[in-house]
Order: structure tokens, then sequence, then C-alpha cells
């Protein structure tokens, strides 16, 4: 009797982890300590998780930068092993640096890494431009780098007060070609202030798209000279936050929001341009602004579905009567001529959030099945949230019970997901920060499909 005992227990014991398993949408234990990982930066300094990026070999990239604004701030980009430690083989002790704010990774099919973003340079006057930098795979800065003339290529030169330039994300072509997406602008000398920090919020803004050929130089099939600046018509600022490619036809997807300089009328804005640099007019006559409400919508995301089709996401502020103005997930599907997708949530839109306090998404990712992710926060807790999405644009209940799933760091710490990223096997990476109230660390937590 004791002998059987002994083979039950050991059946037990061999049985259980599979009779117990993890659901999709709880937190991967094989990642981090409880599927969650924290960078403290060596020199106590606060960083922002702004982009991640899966290698084929599972490894994670993240882009912290030390100001969330990126002025005089720098970046450090950061890989971490499928475990979440820090990769040892990568730069040093698994970091290396960015000179700016990186908004944007990308990899290429030989492992070099493209990060785009914008560098700070004070002389004379205020210039804020882009900026790419390509690492080959064990961090080391790659020849071509500091090959582009950003000054000349811009036309900066040519400003004598201040000129902006920012890229937001950078994708790589099947070609090899890298193209990059953000906004520039340029304002008159009395904007500026003596300390170098004019005012942004009253600053007219192009949307910008920038087309390198795999040699690291501006493609001059693209425009004719690599650069593509777009302004939607009727509005004074045209800002990019998210940028996608459509792999067949090489159709280049920007996305971000549009408005006046109050900042409270914007709507989601997206552009396409061609292959060859111009403007898509078939795309709802070159551009399309989506309204949520009469207030202020942005979208954090883009992604091209197979069939051209195209799902933004981001944040909309609605009203929310004793609350006042609160923002929520929001995302919309477009058909390829620019209308909305009406077999998509609720006339092409869907809009929800975690509580009656607000709640914002600042990441999308398209899982290989179709269904949609976006990664956020959630006011209530200030917890990393995250929705999972059907095709349909309905919540996706195999996705934590409900399609909604949140998770704290440490108690009463500010989470927020900013990047989402789908490995290769569907788990879903997002990468943030923490902030505790002393400092903040960059944040990362893994979760099962």
């Amino acid at each position: 009797m004791r002998f059987l005992h002994l083979i039950l227990f050991s059946l037990i014991v061999t049985l259980l982890p599979h009779l117990i398993r993890a659901a999709p949408g709880d937190l991967d234990a094989t990642f981090g300590f409880g599927g969650k990982v924290l960078w403290d930066s060596p020199n106590n300094l606060n960083y922002y998780g702004k982009a991640v990026a899966v290698q084929p070999d599972g490894k994670i990239l993240v882009a912290g930068t030390e100001n969330n604004i990126g002025y005089g701030g720098g970046s450090r980009i950061i890989r971490f092993n499928p475990n979440g430690t820090l990769d040892s083989t990568f730069g040093t002790n698994g970091i290396i640096t960015f000179p700016g704010i990186a908004n944007g990774i990308a990899i290429q099919p030989d492992g070099k890494i493209v990060v785009a973003g914008t560098t700070v340079n004070q002389g004379g006057a205020f210039f804020i431009y882009p900026h790419i930098a390509r690492y080959n795979p064990n961090g080391s800065l790659h020849a071509d780098t500091n090959h582009i003339d950003w000054w000349q290529l811009l036309d900066i030169e040519a400003y004598t007060a201040c000129r902006y330039g920012f890229l937001k994300a950078v994708v790589i072509q099947p070609d090899g070609k890298i193209v990059a997406g953000g906004d520039v602008t340029g304002v008159n000398p009395e904007t500026c202030i003596s300390n170098y920090s004019p005012s942004l919020s009253t600053l007219d803004y192009d949307m910008l798209v920038v087309r390198l050929t795999a040699d690291f130089m501006p493609d001059s099939t693209f425009s004719g000279d690599g650069i593509v600046k777009a302004s939607p018509f009727f509005s004074s600022r045209a800002h990019v936050n998210a940028m996608s490619l459509n792999q067949s036809n090489g159709k280049i997807a920007l996305g971000g929001y549009t408005g006046f300089n109050d900042q409270t009328t914007n709507n989601f804005g997206i552009v396409i341009i061609d292959p060859y640099g111009s403007i898509d007019y078939s795309f709802n006559f070159g551009f399309y602004g989506t309204d949520f409400s009469a207030r202020d919508d942005r979208v954090y995301g883009l992604a091209f579905e197979p069939d051209g089709k195209i799902v933004a996401g981001g944040t909309a502020t609605v009203n929310a009567y004793f609350f006042g103005a609160i923002q929520r997930f929001a995302l919309a599907r477009f058909n390829t001529d620019g209308s909305l997708d009406t077999t998509f949530g609720t006339s092409g839109k869907v809009i929800n959030g975690f509580s009656q306090t607000g709640d914002a998404s600042y990441g999308l990712a398209r899982q290989a099945d179709g269904k949609i992710v976006q990664a956020g926060r959630a006011y209530f807790n200030s917890d990393f949230a995250l929705k999972r999405y059907n095709l349909n644009g309905t919540l996706d209940s195999t996705f934590s019970v409900d399609g909604n799933q949140t998770t704290d760091f440490f108690n009463n710490s500010a989470d927020v997901g900013r990047a989402v990223a789908i490995q290769a096997d569907g788990k879903i990476v997002v990468a943030g920060d923490m902030s505790n109230g002393a400092s903040t660390d960059v944040a990362l937590a893994r979760y099962l499909p």
C-alpha cells in the first residue's frame, strides 16, 4: 500500500504542472521575476522605456531614454536574454548609448540593429534633428552611421533659429532599405528663448518619412532625395507617432494626430505614402482624420493587415459626465480606400477602457492570427494595461478571461506600457517604465499568448 501511495504521489508531482496550466494573458513565469523585469540605470537617472523589438533568437532590445521628452537626454539600448537577464555579449554589460532620444528599433536580417530618434544641438541656435544609427549585432557602432548630413538633407542650415525634426519609428523593407517616420517643423527666431527651450505648442508640423538605401545613404528613388514631408489639409499640426510598412506593395502608413495649436481638438491622422515617395491619393484623397470625440484623439500604433486594411490604435478623450474628460483605449480599421471598415467594432471604431478615471494606449501589435494587442496604462491603479481584440474588434475572451490584463510592478508605483512586440512563439512583450516616486526605471513584462 505504501508503494502504491508513493506511485500516486509521484504521478501527482509529475502531472500537477500540466494540470494547472497558465492561461493566455498570464505573465510568463520563465521571464525575469514572475514575468517582470526592471532595469535600474547605473547612474541612478530616470529612464523611460520607449521602444521594443524581438530578435529571431528571442533576445529582446529595449530603448530607454533618460528624458521622456528627449531634449538633451541620452538613451540606452538594452538587450535582454530570452529569460530576462542582461545579455553580456552586447555592448558593455548588455547596454549601448544612443546620442539623444531613441524612439524606434528595427532588426535587419543580418542581425544589425537600426535605431531611429532625435539628437539635440545647441550650437548657436537650437536644433532638434533626426538621427538614425546602425549597430553591429554585438552593439558596436557600424561604420556607415555618420554618412548622413541631416543638416543639409532637411535644409536645416537655411534657418537662423529653431528647427525640429523627430523620428518616431523605423522599419526594414524586404530589399534591405530602411524607412523611418516622424515629423518636422521650422519656426521664427522670436519663438526661441535664451535657454534654448522653445515652446513646442506654438509650432506647425509636417509628417516626415525618410528612406535610406541598404548602404545607409538617402534613397534617391524615393521622392528624389529620400525625404517626404506631408501636410494634411486644414491642419497646422501633423504629428507622427507610429508607422507601418505594407510588405507586399511597399506602401508606408504614417499615423499620429492632426489639429491646431490649441491641442484640444486633435484627430486620429493617417497618411499613406507610395513606394516612390508620393502621397497615395487613393486613400481618402491623401489623408484621413478620424474623430472619436470633439476632443483629443491620437494614434500611437499602426498595423497593415494582409488584405491591405490598416488598424490604427491609440487614445481618445471623451466626456464621462461626472468624471469630466477622460481618456480611453481607441481603435479604428480602415479599408484600402481610406473609408472606415464597418465590419470592425461599431462602424469601424472601438473605444473602451478599464475604469471611469481614464486610460491611455501607447502601443499596438498584430499577432500572426490577426488578433490585435494594445498596450498602455490603466489610470485607476497606474498599472501596465493590455487589451486583446478579435478580428472583428470585439474583446478576446480567451485572453485573461475578458480580454483585459493589468500588471502592477510595485504597490503604488506608476507603471506605463509604451511599446509592445510579438515574439515568434506568440508571447507578448511589453516595454515601458515604472516610477515609485523616487526614481523611474525601464520595465518589461512578458505574457503568454
